[in-house]
């Protein structure tokens, strides 16, 4: 009964896409919150679509995997880096944001280390902005894995029947060629190639730990940067418990493992990022 309900709704959703369409309705949204994962994305969606100025993306959209029918996470649409929805075409996409005196957003933390793909954005979307959110990547790194764990789904070059520091170990001796779980710990490489489309002026980054600190003073540099008004937004920042904490010795690995990436990074951002140092933790 639910798969019959669920494939009913997918049908209306897509005829009322249909008329938009057909109708010319929706544009190509004013920003993106790109990522990275698991550093606040879903908390800054939710943030973002209590402001009466904003509106964040419809979610029309259906992936159907070999088993159950699963519906898109209500934050993500993924046009920029999936195929399967990219190929619905750029008249689809605009028409899932209204066309109106608000500004249209959507977040993906995919669209952030789909590199390939940052030059498709710019072409569609070359006056966007973009909302970067970064982490402690040893932290980032640690969760990842046990969202990974929780989720039971083995990502490429890992095994969840392993543990954390099992897992790691091999992986840091691939540098800049280790799998996703350590390679979006690299920020200072993704954001150069966004870079490489977009003006420094239409990218913001967000440090994960100091919107945690100061959430206040977070949503007023990004209400700037979007250019609307400064209101209350109500909304608890989750912070995750794991089943084990991170072995000390693979975490002194893993601060040792990206000093030199974070070092260029500051040299970007023109400022230290004190709660990313090993003594912090």
């Amino acid at each position: 009964m639910q798969l019959i309900k669920t494939e009913i709704a997918e049908i209306s959703n897509n005829i009322k896409i249909l008329f938009r369409i057909l109708l010319g309705k929706g544009k190509l949204p004013d920003f993106l919150v790109i990522g990275s994962q698991k550093c606040g994305t879903t908390y800054l969606w939710g943030i973002l679509r209590q402001h009466p100025e904003i509106e964040m993306a419809p979610h029309y959209l259906r992936i159907k995997r070999k088993k159950n029918p699963v519906w898109i996470d209500k934050k993500e649409i993924g046009f920029f880096w999936d195929k399967r929805i990219f190929k619905k075409g750029v008249l689809w996409y605009k028409s899932l944001f209204n066309k109106n005196d608000k500004l249209q957003g959507e977040a993906n933390p995919s669209y952030y280390a789909a590199t390939e793909f940052h030059e498709r954005m710019y072409k569609i979307i070359p006056n966007a902005k973009l909302i970067l959110l970064i982490r402690n990547p040893v932290n980032r790194a640690f969760s990842a894995f046990n969202h990974m764990v929780r989720t039971k789904r083995n990502w490429p070059g890992y095994d969840i029947s392993k543990n954390f520091s099992e897992n790691i170990n091999k992986d840091i001796q691939l540098g800049l060629k280790c799998e996703d779980i350590l390679n979006y710990g690299f920020y200072i490489k993704y954001i150069k190639n966004l870079l490489k489309y977009y003006p420094k002026n239409r990218l913001l980054i967000i440090v994960t730990e100091h919107m945690r600190k100061n959430p206040e003073k977070t949503h007023q540099t990004i209400c700037d940067f979007l250019g609307v008004k400064k209101v209350n937004l109500n909304r608890r920042i989750h912070v995750s418990t794991y089943l084990e904490p991170l072995n000390k010795e693979i975490e002194k690995e893993l601060y040792d493992f990206y000093e030199p990436y974070n070092k260029e990074l500051y040299k970007f951002l023109g400022y230290e990022i004190k709660e990313w140092e090993a003594h912090e933790k």
